[in-house]
C-alpha cells in the first residue's frame, strides 16, 4: 500500500481522477474580495504622499493593512 493510499484510508477519502469523492467534505465557500474605494485610496495616498518618492514601503504596508482589515 502506497503512502498516498494509507493517507486516503486514514482520512476516509477516495480519489478518482485526482478529485476527492468524499460526500462528507464540503469545500469552504469563497468569500467575495473587498477592495479599497476611491475615497480610501485617496485618503491613504494623501497620508503618505510626502514619503512616496523616498520610501513607498510604509504606503504599501498601509494598503495591505486596510485590505486585510476589510477582508477578515
Amino acid at each position: 500500500m502506497s503512502i498516498f493510499d494509507q493517507i486516503c484510508s486514514a482520512v476516509g477519502s477516495d480519489f478518482v481522477d485526482g478529485q476527492t469523492v468524499n460526500q462528507q467534505y464540503q469545500p469552504p465557500q469563497q468569500r467575495t474580495w473587498v477592495g479599497l474605494t476611491n475615497e480610501e485610496r485617496l485618503k491613504l495616498y494623501r497620508k503618505f504622499e510626502d514619503c512616496l518618492e523616498s520610501d513607498g514601503w510604509e504606503y504599501e504596508k498601509a494598503i495591505e493593512a486596510e485590505l486585510k482589515e476589510k477582508n477578515t
